[in-house]
């Protein structure tokens, strides 16, 4: 049965990324999104589901990085492709128009954040929106630093993924005690 049981996959913004990936990221699936302060993971983040919130795919971000405000400012600027100060009456005609019904909800409920109260979120956001695609910025405020705990944390969205038949974005912030000349890997997450 293997031979028909294709492997469904949501395909990104870009092409080349798409094709690599063949055909996109696996549904069911944790995609960490890692790098180094500043090198803009959370942009990156932001674009991804920006594009599939495009495409109709209803997508759910927890930032903790950032205020609700800044969130939605980001997401406009991305959106429309020029910064919040040069947006003019017309564009925010517009954007009033077109946001009404997108399908990108931003949870910022609370000021903490448990793997349970994340689980519920997601299970609410499924059942409310549909949602097809989950981001959390990021594994540091529900894991901390230690490994045994990053690894229960990231298996616990794991399953959550499966369960929720969604594609979980998690950013993970690198040690920073690690020299910039140092290539990246897995011990390079904290």
């Amino acid at each position: 049965h293997l031979e028909n049981n294709e492997i469904k996959r949501i395909p990104l913004f870009s092409e080349r990324l798409t094709r690599h990936l063949n055909g996109g990221i696996p549904r069911q699936n944790v995609v960490t999104i890692s790098g180094r302060p500043k090198s803009g993971k959370s942009t990156l983040l932001m674009n991804i589901l920006i594009d599939h919130a495009d495409n109709g795919l209803p997508v759910l971000l927890i930032s903790l990085e950032n205020d609700l405000y800044f969130t939605v400012q980001r997401l406009l600027e991305i959106k429309y492709k020029k910064t919040i100060n040069r947006f003019e009456k017309e564009d925010w005609d517009i954007i009033r128009k077109e946001m009404v019904d997108y399908p990108f909800y931003i949870d910022t409920s609370m000021n903490s954040y448990s793997m349970n109260k994340v689980e519920k979120i997601v299970k609410q956001a499924k059942k409310l929106f549909g949602i097809e695609e989950f981001g959390f910025d990021h594994l540091g405020y529900l894991a901390g630093e230690d490994v045994k705990d990053i690894d229960g944390t990231m298996r616990r969205i794991k399953i959550m993924s499966r369960e929720n038949d969604i594609i979980s974005y998690i950013i993970a912030h690198t040690n920073r005690s690690q020299s910039e000349d140092e290539y990246l890997n897995a011990d390079s997450i904290r």
